[in-house]
């Protein structure tokens, strides 16, 4: 039982981080073609 809510929580963790990582991502990428054109 233990090893599943550490799991569930492991998971939580890396989509949470992803996301963030990917937004941060395409913010940059968002501001570059912004300043480009």
């Amino acid at each position: 039982m233990m090893y599943g809510v550490i799991a569930l929580t492991t998971a939580i963790l890396l989509v949470s981080i992803i996301t963030l990582i990917l937004s941060k991502v395409l913010e940059q990428k968002q501001v570059l073609s912004t300043t480009e054109s």
